[in-house]
């Protein structure tokens, strides 16, 4: 007989992950903030889990991980989330094997002072950051370093030092876009290219807000961004699926 592939996903929203897995024959165990009806039906369970203040409630997760035969599982597959909670992989590695970047991998990505350092090694440009207080913050931004989403930008104050876990980044105007590819091995695989837009609320002024796909790009944006995941992708060894986003400039 055949043995069942099962697998756990877990993600802010699980549901693309988990549809795809299922249909290509997994059984999935399914852990998002929305538990709708889509993932339901697609995952063999489907538990919902709480998300505050950046990150997943850890003992919420890690009960529901103690709840299954982890035997049982080729592995756990995670999405957006977890970026600020490279410790909670570490601990969840520990118990199944991790299907996507390493825990080492998030944890340096999400230091700004060694991500910036590295761009510049790999002459990826970016614009100009600061981890000092600004004379004038006009056109800076104030960004949490284990942020996703948008949630956590906010325009920088005059004067003050960032906080603990967060730098200052100079406002570039331009279209946000993005090029979703599968890593491995040093290689990378593009999926497609994607255009995104901001759903600002008072205190979220640059808030995520979707994303349309297909991107229709032009091939110079297209290939810098496909230059930037090759390179990052070789230098920090990235695996599984990986998105990497920019600002299109729109003067300048």
């Amino acid at each position: 007989m055949t043995q069942v592939k099962k697998i756990i996903v877990a993600a802010v929203s699980a549901r693309p992950f988990v549809k795809a897995a299922a249909q290509a024959g997994y059984e999935v165990i399914a852990m998002d903030v929305f538990s709708d009806k889509d993932t339901q039906a697609a995952a063999k369970q489907a538990f919902k889990i709480t998300y505050a203040n950046g990150g997943f409630v850890a003992d919420e997760l890690e009960h529901i991980l103690g709840q299954q035969q982890l035997a049982d599982f080729r592995g756990f597959v995670y999405g957006s989330g977890f970026e600020a909670q490279p410790d909670l992989l570490d601990r969840i590695e520990a118990r199944l094997p991790l299907l996507g970047n390493r825990p080492t991998v998030v944890r340096d990505l999400k230091r700004p002072a060694q991500f910036f350092s590295l761009l510049d090694t790999l002459s990826i440009q970016h614009p100009a950051i600061s981890f000092q207080s600004l004379e004038n913050a006009d056109g800076w931004l104030s960004k949490h370093a284990g942020g996703s989403g948008g949630t956590h930008v906010v325009n920088a104050p005059t004067g003050v030092m960032p906080p603990a876990g967060y730098y200052y980044q100079q406002a570039v105007q331009g279209e946000p876009v993005s090029v979703l590819f599968l890593a491995h091995g040093g290689d990378i695989h593009v999926i497609g290219f994607n255009e995104q837009w901001v759903a600002p609320s008072p205190a979220q002024p640059y808030r995520y807000g979707g994303i349309v796909g297909h991107g229709q790009l032009p091939e110079a944006v297209k290939a810098k961004l496909i230059d930037a995941a090759q390179k990052l992708t070789q230098a920090i060894g990235l695996r599984g699926l990986n998105s990497l986003g920019c600002l299109r400039l729109t003067q300048g």
